[in-house]
Protein backbone atom coordinates (compact mmCIF):
# COMPACT_ATOMS: atom_id res chain seq x y z
CA UNK A 1 0.00 0.00 0.00
CA UNK A 2 1.21 3.57 -1.05
CA UNK A 3 2.09 6.40 1.50
CA UNK A 4 -0.59 8.27 0.00
CA UNK A 5 -3.41 5.64 0.74
CA UNK A 6 -1.87 5.20 4.12
CA UNK A 7 -2.55 8.51 5.14
CA UNK A 8 -5.67 8.08 3.78
CA UNK A 9 -6.50 5.20 5.40
CA UNK A 10 -5.93 6.59 8.64
CA UNK A 11 -7.78 10.35 8.12
CA UNK A 12 -10.80 8.45 7.47
CA UNK A 13 -10.65 5.84 10.68
CA UNK A 14 -9.86 8.98 12.80
CA UNK A 15 -12.79 10.91 11.05
CA UNK A 16 -15.18 7.85 12.04
CA UNK A 17 -13.72 7.53 15.41
CA UNK A 18 -14.52 11.34 16.54
CA UNK A 19 -17.46 11.15 15.10
CA UNK A 20 -18.65 7.86 17.47
CA UNK A 21 -16.98 9.36 20.31
CA UNK A 22 -18.82 13.03 19.76
CA UNK A 23 -22.02 10.88 19.40
CA UNK A 24 -21.51 8.70 22.54
CA UNK A 25 -21.07 11.68 24.31
CA UNK A 26 -24.00 13.34 23.31
CA UNK A 27 -26.31 10.87 24.11
CA UNK A 28 -26.20 12.34 28.05
CA UNK A 29 -25.52 8.35 28.91
CA UNK A 30 -21.80 7.82 27.70
CA UNK A 31 -21.20 4.51 29.87
CA UNK A 32 -24.53 2.98 28.65
CA UNK A 33 -24.28 4.02 25.18
CA UNK A 34 -20.33 3.14 25.31
CA UNK A 35 -21.54 -0.52 26.85
CA UNK A 36 -23.78 -0.78 23.65
CA UNK A 37 -21.48 -0.20 21.47
CA UNK A 38 -19.14 -2.61 22.73
CA UNK A 39 -21.63 -5.38 22.53
CA UNK A 40 -22.67 -4.33 18.67
CA UNK A 41 -19.16 -4.19 17.75
CA UNK A 42 -18.62 -8.08 18.92
CA UNK A 43 -21.78 -8.91 17.41
CA UNK A 44 -20.84 -7.68 14.00
CA UNK A 45 -17.13 -8.78 14.46
CA UNK A 46 -18.85 -12.29 14.99
CA UNK A 47 -21.37 -11.34 12.11
CA UNK A 48 -18.39 -10.95 9.79
CA UNK A 49 -16.50 -14.01 11.10
CA UNK A 50 -19.92 -16.48 10.13
CA UNK A 51 -20.50 -14.64 6.77
CA UNK A 52 -16.05 -15.18 5.74
CA UNK A 53 -17.21 -18.94 5.57
CA UNK A 54 -19.33 -18.11 2.59
CA UNK A 55 -17.50 -14.43 1.07
CA UNK A 56 -14.18 -15.26 2.22
CA UNK A 57 -13.58 -12.13 3.88
CA UNK A 58 -12.91 -12.39 7.59
CA UNK A 59 -11.15 -10.01 9.92
CA UNK A 60 -9.97 -12.35 12.74
CA UNK A 61 -9.22 -12.05 16.16
CA UNK A 62 -6.39 -9.98 17.85
CA UNK A 63 -6.49 -7.42 20.37
CA UNK A 64 -6.08 -5.09 18.53
CA UNK A 65 -9.31 -6.01 16.22
CA UNK A 66 -10.94 -6.58 19.46
CA UNK A 67 -10.58 -3.40 20.95
CA UNK A 68 -11.43 -1.50 17.22
CA UNK A 69 -14.70 -3.67 17.65
CA UNK A 70 -15.28 -3.33 20.95
CA UNK A 71 -14.72 0.63 21.49
CA UNK A 72 -15.61 1.85 17.62
CA UNK A 73 -18.80 -0.72 17.31
CA UNK A 74 -19.79 -1.18 13.86
CA UNK A 75 -17.80 1.37 11.83
CA UNK A 76 -15.02 -0.18 13.69
CA UNK A 77 -15.60 -3.11 12.01
CA UNK A 78 -16.65 -1.46 8.62
CA UNK A 79 -13.22 0.70 9.10
CA UNK A 80 -11.41 -2.86 9.66
CA UNK A 81 -12.69 -3.66 6.61
CA UNK A 82 -11.97 -1.15 4.75
CA UNK A 83 -8.94 -0.85 5.52
CA UNK A 84 -8.58 -4.94 4.93
CA UNK A 85 -9.79 -4.34 1.22
CA UNK A 86 -7.51 -1.31 1.07
CA UNK A 87 -4.44 -3.39 1.78
CA UNK A 88 -4.96 -6.26 -1.10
Amino acid sequence: MTTGMNILAAVLSGAAALTVLVMMVRTGKPVRRAATSLVEGFCAMAAVDVAGIFTGVSLGFSWFTAAVCGVFGIPGVISLLIMRALAL
